[in-house]
């Protein structure tokens, strides 16, 4: 037998007809899953390839299905999660990656900090035993141009780290040192990481979640 994988097209639609073979078709075993919840650098917009944005990488790494649920230009918005309660599966872990389109386009951190609770309440009340982690923004090339809010962009880690600490299955991850600050591993120099950013993404992120007190993800 042959394994085939098929990664789907990130950004747009795409449909199979015709799937045919000279043997037999069987379905692969199934496997745990994950959900990633995040903005366009979870989605893998500018990732070269579906298979090389971090979601991919890391299922591929924890041997484990992702559902990706990145969303380009997405913010902390609770209404978001609302139908995550039909999931035909139980994730084992979730990662949630927004903030860095919040700090750029939110009118202040009083309206970031609300939409932050708002949206880890409504993730606990969904998931109340699944262990979540919470990456911070990554590093911006642009990040000292600030927004009329005037806060610095760690001000967002900040934010997260007061809410997410109210929940002991949530578990902050400091987005700033997932990539080196280096533009040559974002692929428009600034935002977006490029297969080598994603590469070192992966990496280190998989290094908080195999250490985290609430153990790595596992069947079960």
């Amino acid at each position: 037998l042959r394994e085939v994988q098929i990664v789907l097209p990130l950004i747009v639609g795409c449909g199979f007809a015709n799937l045919r073979s000279n043997g037999s078709l069987e379905p692969a075993a199934k496997r745990p899953q994950i959900l990633c919840l995040g903005d366009s650098i979870t989605q893998g917009f500018v990732a070269g390839w579906p298979s090389k944005c971090y979601v991919a990488r890391l299922a591929d790494a924890l041997d484990v299905d992702a559902l990706n649920q990145g969303i380009g230009g997405h913010i902390f918005q609770s209404e978001s999660l609302n139908g995550l309660e039909h999931l035909p599966f139980q994730p084992v872990c979730i990662t949630v990656a927004y903030g860095t389109n919040d700090w750029h386009d939110c009118a202040s951190l009083e309206v970031i900090c609300r939409n932050v609770s708002a949206y880890l309440t409504h993730l606990h009340e969904l998931f109340s035993k699944t262990p979540i982690y919470i990456i911070s923004p990554l590093w911006r090339a642009d990040c000292d141009n600030l927004p009329p809010h005037g806060a610095p962009l760690t001000e967002i880690k900040n934010i997260l780290l007061q809410e997410s600490r109210k929940y002991d299955h949530m578990t902050l991850v400091d987005g700033s040192t997932l990539i080196d600050h280096d533009t040559g591993l974002f692929e428009d120099g600034f935002l977006h990481p490029n297969r080598q950013g994603f590469a070192q993404m992966t990496e280190r992120l998989l290094s908080v979640i195999r250490s985290a007190d609430k153990g790595s993800p596992s069947p079960g």
